[in-house]
């Protein structure tokens, strides 16, 4: 069906790039909607077009704006009045079935007690054998979904009930929790330094390894923010608080 264009929203993020916002929330529908998109644009792309970033609930596009200001079919005396002309005329036909335009990846998993070390834990406490588990987790075909940057480390923050991600690139953490419907939504991100890598946690503190920095940041839980810095050795990796 065709694919609603009136209600993206369009940001100017810097003079080579241009984020489009799609709403909120975080789910297939959406997924579908950047995915076709995205796939439209890389078919048919405008004069300058570098490249393209889907994210959540973003499609972020970079360009030349010089070979963008010099195409003489796109309408605007602005990069973004030439971009959001040009999305608003392109024709994105989306489909049900989000498998039918994506590769599926088959992922090796190994069961084996020395490597699923917790797969006597789940068996007792979802009361299944441990033949269940592995057909459950094995049968199902898994959804990725983009979060806009290349991620370091992910973990898992329970008494917030947060998810932490390690953003390298731009030396920050971003996280999301879900609200009270259970959609999940990114709800913030705070600056480490540069390569920020590895997370762990110790009751209401985190501490995460920041590569090229050379460092650790000690981060407070409740208020997201960095409250003291230690200087370590080059390219700190991994960190295990004890």
């Amino acid at each position: 069906m065709p694919l609603p264009i009136t209600d993206i929203r369009f940001f100017q993020i810097s003079e080579n790039a241009i984020s489009l916002e799609f709403g909120d929330d975080i789910n297939e529908e959406t997924l579908g909607r950047i995915s076709g998109l995205n796939e439209c644009i890389k078919q048919n792309p405008f004069a300058g077009l570098l490249s393209t970033i889907p994210a959540y609930t973003t499609l972020t596009l970079y360009f030349n704006p010089v070979g963008l200001m010099n195409e003489p079919n796109l309408k605007g005396s602005t990069t973004l009045d030439k971009i959001s002309g040009y999305i608003k005329s392109i024709n994105v036909e989306t489909k049900n079935d989000q498998q039918t335009n994506h590769q599926i990846i088959q992922i090796p998993v190994c069961y084996d007690p020395t490597f699923g070390f917790d797969l006597q834990e789940l068996s007792l406490f979802h009361q299944l054998k441990k033949e269940e588990i592995i057909e459950i987790h094995s049968s199902v075909v898994y959804k990725v979904y983009m979060i806009g940057f290349m991620p370091g480390f992910v973990a898992y923050q329970a008494d917030m009930k947060e998810m932490w991600v390690t953003d390298p690139m731009a030396g920050k953490v971003h996280w999301w929790t879900k609200d009270a419907t259970g959609k999940t939504v990114h709800s913030g991100a705070f600056a480490t330094a540069a390569g920020s890598h590895a997370i762990a946690f110790k009751d209401m503190t985190a501490y995460v390894t920041n590569q090229e920095a050379a460092s650790v940041s000690v981060v407070d839980v409740m208020q997201h923010k960095v409250t003291k810095t230690i200087s370590v050795g080059k390219k700190p990796n991994g960190i295990v608080i004890k």
